[in-house]
């Protein structure tokens, strides 16, 4: 509802263009969000199974490896996403409709940011204790679209949507870390805490191995890119 609603704002104040720019960085969302989903599906059942067997310390290990791993892996696809967006989406639409760079870069911090917080979903899950948290963060995501109408009215620029996405997922995620921690006690809201600092500035060992990953996986694609154009002109 929160998609559709912005994008109903969005062809109501700037028209079917933005509209349709909007799609395009859903789609970028829903490529990029599957690679962490499908690392966090293999961690799942370890994560309910150790709750059901009384295994909390090792069930929150799994969480945080969930996490850990997850935001790992879309930053080793998110980074030359991010950078390379303007050549990426010029190759893929060739008239790129304005803000559509701006509305894809937004989508994929969301997506970063979703991985952790999915990651403690699970662990809510487990639990069994979703109603309080699905409520908070469904009443949050609900509140993007008042806002969004209420700062176009007030001529904003169409970005503000994605950056209230951005800013409530992070609240929403800081949420189910407060809900997890409260009815699993061996669960360390500090050490998942310091993983959340993946974001700004991952620990040195695996920044290093992800970042040259990353830069490997950038060069791949500016080669790629850089060829098709040369075949397409």
């Amino acid at each position: 509802m929160r998609t559709q609603g912005t994008n109903i704002l969005l062809n109501m104040f700037f028209g079917p263009i933005l509209n349709a720019a909007s799609g395009f960085a859903g789609q970028v969302q829903s490529a990029v969000a599957s690679f962490s989903n499908n690392l966090l599906a293999a961690f799942r059942p370890q994560i309910i199974i150790n709750y059901v067997n009384g295994n909390k310390e090792i069930m929150a290990k799994y969480i945080r490896y969930a996490a850990k791993y997850g935001y790992l892996m879309l930053f080793l696809i998110g980074l030359p996403l991010y950078l390379e967006m303007p050549a990426i989406l010029q190759f893929w639409l060739k008239n790129v409709p304005e803000y559509t760079v701006a509305f894809c870069r937004l989508t994929l911090l969301f997506s970063g940011i979703a991985s952790l917080a999915n990651a403690l979903v699970a662990g809510l899950h487990a639990v069994g204790k979703i109603k309080v948290p699905n409520l908070f963060n469904g009443s949050l995501y609900l509140t993007v679209i008042p806002i969004t109408y209420y700062l176009f009215k007030h001529n904003a620029p169409p970005v503000w949507p994605f950056i209230l996405n951005v800013i409530f997922v992070f609240v929403g995620g800081c949420a189910h870390l407060i809900t997890l921690k409260y009815h699993v006690k061996e669960f360390s809201v500090v050490k998942i805490s310091l993983l959340s600092g993946l974001i700004i500035v991952p620990p040195r060992k695996e920044a290093e191995k992800s970042i040259f990953q990353a830069a490997v996986l950038y060069w791949y694609i500016v080669q790629r890119l850089s060829f098709l154009k040369a075949m397409l002109s």
